[in-house]
């Protein structure tokens, strides 16, 4: 089989021959430079999907620990007595002077809160209740969306879901 593929192939004509080996170049040739396209391309890709993937595993943990600084920020709070005792006065008090001054001492230990955690990202703090809120800074907390502030209350306000 093998002698009368040689014997057909010597008997084509040199135009035919110089076809043939320029085919067969052509289509070695594509086949070599489609695989090393899909290997540059595969191994770009390859570096792109690490650079992303590193980028993403420091983001996550970055935002992981400010998350986790703001929950320990948000419980000392939440358990700070003079906070406590300030709102109760701005709930229950009669007298507007004890009121302002209750205020002003939640804006004051509100502010003392935010400096001490601003490196997490934390612009302002406030204290939202039906009737009331008190903020450590005004203008960021007036750039918030008032549906915002809306939502927060009412889902405060909601029952529990667990």
């Amino acid at each position: 089989m093998k002698e009368k593929m040689l014997s057909h192939i010597r008997n084509f004509s040199l135009h035919s021959k110089i076809t043939l080996i320029v085919s067969l170049a052509v289509i070695l040739l594509t086949t070599m430079s489609i695989g090393g396209i899909t290997m540059t391309i595969n191994s770009g890709n390859a570096l792109i999907y690490k650079a992303l993937a590193g980028s993403l595993n420091y983001t996550s943990s970055d935002i992981s620990s400010k998350l986790s600084n703001i929950e320990s920020m948000t419980n000392m709070i939440v358990t700070n007595s003079n906070i406590r005792q300030n709102l109760i006065i701005l709930k229950d008090e009669d007298y507007e002077i004890k009121k302002k001054n209750a205020r002003s001492n939640l804006e004051r230990l509100l502010t003392d809160y935010q400096q001490t955690y601003k490196n997490n990202s934390i612009g302002y703090i406030s204290i939202y209740s039906n009737d009331m809120h008190v903020t450590s800074y005004e203008p960021g907390c007036s750039s918030t969306p008032a549906h915002v502030h809306t939502s927060i209350i009412a889902e405060t306000n909601s029952p529990r879901r667990i």
